[in-house]
């Protein structure tokens, strides 16, 4: 099918320049981030208001008092808006510059003053993605399944002894809820250091390209 005579130029100026690969490359892994931090916040959300109305039915009460211990594992498993944050604030700054700049550049708004902020701002992004990916791989590495699982026994509502009545059964189900949970966190950050590593690569192809673009604009 033959495009509109516009529709063909914007099309053809698009990919003339690595921008518009570049800024696919990077909207990618924040849509991701973005659909992880908005699951996760649900699902804290559900799993929260059902685990204190179990409570309240069983009439003990709001006995959590949450995860006292310091450690980046229990901060990460034990507050679902920190791991979720950090999924956002690791891709999506990098995926607002380079889409900006793409559409400037697509609508014709570019002009070489323009263009020369929008190289810094492009190596700005490639910078906050390079200590992004970084943040990632340290997480990734000092990752303490153990530390995690012992944080999240002291936190978590199925844990606690007013809640336990069986004892065996009560302490297998907070073994394995702890220790899904812990794998679960671990996953997403795996998942957060292959959006950097993505988010990374779109912002370095953005930065490659974006001399081009001074080049190439007007005044």
């Amino acid at each position: 099918m033959r495009l509109p005579v516009e529709w063909q130029r914007i099309k053809e100026e698009a990919f003339a320049h690595p921008c518009l690969v570049a800024a696919c490359l990077a909207a990618w892994p924040a849509i991701h981030c973005l659909s992880l931090c908005l699951s996760l916040l649900a699902g804290e959300f559900i799993s929260s208001w059902a685990f204190h109305l179990a409570l309240h039915i069983a009439g003990h009460g709001t006995a959590w008092q949450g995860v006292g211990d310091e450690s980046e594992e229990a901060r990460l498993a034990g507050s679902y808006w920190q791991l979720g944050f950090l999924g956002v604030a690791s891709c999506v700054p990098p995926a607002c510059v380079i889409s900006v700049i793409c559409l400037l550049q697509l609508t014709g708004e570019l002009s070489r003053r323009r263009a020369v902020w929008a190289l810094y701002a492009q190596l700005l992004a490639a910078l906050w993605a390079l200590l992004s990916l970084l943040l990632m791989l340290r997480l990734c590495q000092n990752w303490r399944n153990a530390t995690c699982q012992k944080a999240e026994k002291k936190g978590d509502i199925i844990c606690q002894d007013q809640v336990m009545t069986v004892r065996v059964f009560s302490e297998l189900a907070c073994y394995f809820e702890t220790a899904l949970e812990c794998e679960l966190v671990f996953i997403i950050l795996c998942c957060y250091f292959f959006n950097a590593l993505v988010s990374l690569l779109g912002s370095a192809l953005g930065a490659f390209g974006a001399p081009r673009l001074r080049s190439n604009q007007p005044f």
